[in-house]
């Protein structure tokens, strides 16, 4: 054997050697603090997977009970928009809730659930002609969503409007939600499940 051919050798042996060391050093295992956030990321996840199933577990018992409700209503709205309220105010984590229907450019009040006894001995059956400043104004126009945060720094409360200082000072609200729902949203699925369990006999 050659001096030349074993010096060869040798050099392919450590370039084969040095690819060898630089795939290894590629390859190498994560960081402790690389696998802590992917961990806390996954448990991250987890919870708000969590979260999740647990709200749509929620809105489908909610679903169900208003359903039962109305099989079981013999064509009376009352107990069904009772059932409506009680799941929603649930549903929100709310304190208490109103429901209201609005009719012939008037609120008046069909369910209230939770609310303070004086409070709801005022508001029962009344029809409220809404200040277009008050959330329940507000509604009327934009038919969206209305959230107020504080309702004694509203103008129509330091105003005096007696609506809103029932709502504050009776019932004890600070802040609300209120929205406007078309009557229909209510009354066509209540008739079509009606038809439904008459159509299989149930009443």
């Amino acid at each position: 054997m050659s001096h030349k051919a074993a010096k060869g050798r040798a050099r392919r042996r450590v370039r084969s050697t040095g690819t060898n060391v630089s795939a290894r050093a590629d390859s190498r295992p994560e960081s402790y603090a690389d696998l802590e956030q992917q961990l806390q990321a996954c448990k991250r996840e987890l919870a708000h997977a969590r979260e999740h199933l647990a709200r749509a577990l929620e809105r489908q018992t909610a679903t169900s009970e208003v359903l039962r409700v109305i099989s079981s209503s013999a064509g009376e709205l009352a107990p069904v928009f009772q059932a409506v309220l009680e799941n929603a105010v649930r549903l929100c984590d709310a304190k208490f809730g109103t429901l209201n229907l609005y009719e012939s450019n008037a609120f008046r009040n069909v369910a209230l659930y939770n609310a303070p006894a004086e409070y709801t001995k005022m508001r029962r059956g009344v029809v409220i002609h809404p200040d277009p400043r008050t959330s329940l104004g507000r509604i009327v126009s934009t038919r969206e969503l209305v959230h107020v945060e504080d309702l004694r720094s509203t103008q129509p409360y330091l105003e005096g409007n007696p609506d809103v200082h029932a709502l504050s000072d009776l019932a004890g609200a600070r802040s609300l939600g209120q929205r406007f729902r078309d009557s229909n949203h209510i009354r066509r699925p209540y008739r079509a499940c009606r038809s439904r369990c008459e159509r299989r006999g149930l009443r």
